[in-house]
């Protein structure tokens, strides 16, 4: 059972190395680079605080669900949350999220 998880790990690792290089390689930089300064600050600017406020806004809705049936503190639920939203952003179904907030509101 431990070289399958071993196995497991190194299948992972190359798919993220692989995924790396053709970013690296793919993705035309210059063009990235020149939007990215090119770009309103004051919307930029928007842009974080309304994410901030998202992830509050989500955050406090699952601490309101989880606090009628156990005692968990904001602060864990905010972080929890911040991490449900990265994979949320790095996996290819929206489900992702919400199945990691579960998780992880299961260990606390």
């Amino acid at each position: 059972m431990k070289n399958n998880i071993g196995f497991l790990q190194l299948v992972k690792f190359s798919i993220f190395i692989f995924l790396i290089y053709y970013l690296y390689t793919k993705v035309p930089w210059r063009e990235v680079n020149d939007v990215i300064f090119s770009a309103s600050v004051d919307m930029l600017i928007l842009a974080i605080i309304l994410q901030i406020a998202s992830v509050l806004i989500i955050s406090a809705r699952w601490w309101m669900i989880l606090r009628k049936g156990a005692e968990v503190k904001l602060q864990s639920v905010l972080k929890i949350g911040y991490i449900g939203i990265m994979f949320n952003n790095f996996m290819p179904s929206s489900i992702g999220g919400d199945f990691v907030r579960g998780y992880y509101i299961s260990k606390t």
